[in-house]
């Protein structure tokens, strides 16, 4: 976990998208993504994990993103993606970064594939 983050260091920008599921005509349940806004990041290096079950090969790619705080990150954790330059990716964990006026939330992501 980073213990400080200044603002400099969020040098990246992304955008954060919510999922919103809908049903079709047909009663399909559907999902579709709708932009919470771009916001600058700081964003570690990814790790490309190879996981092998069953004889298959399965990439996984690790990212965390550390934003200024905002609550609805806490209110729709699971949710959210994130999308930046390499792709998007999925929101699995939340943490608060610093504390006071120096706080920052990191968004812990995952891109199967």
């Amino acid at each position: 976990m980073v213990k400080t983050v200044r603002s400099g260091e969020l040098n990246y920008q992304i955008e954060i998208f919510q999922k919103e599921y809908t049903k079709n005509n047909t009663g399909e349940s559907v999902t579709s993504l709708t932009s919470i806004g771009k916001r600058f990041a700081k964003r570690s290096a990814d790790a490309d994990n190879a996981n092998d079950d069953d004889g298959a090969v399965r990439s996984i790619n690790e990212c965390d993103f550390i934003v200024r705080f905002e609550n609805m990150y806490f209110t729709n954790s699971t949710n959210l993606v994130v999308r930046d330059f390499t792709g998007d990716f999925e929101v699995t964990g939340v943490e608060v970064v610093g504390y006071g006026r120096k706080r920052f939330v990191q968004l812990k992501g995952v891109r199967r594939g």
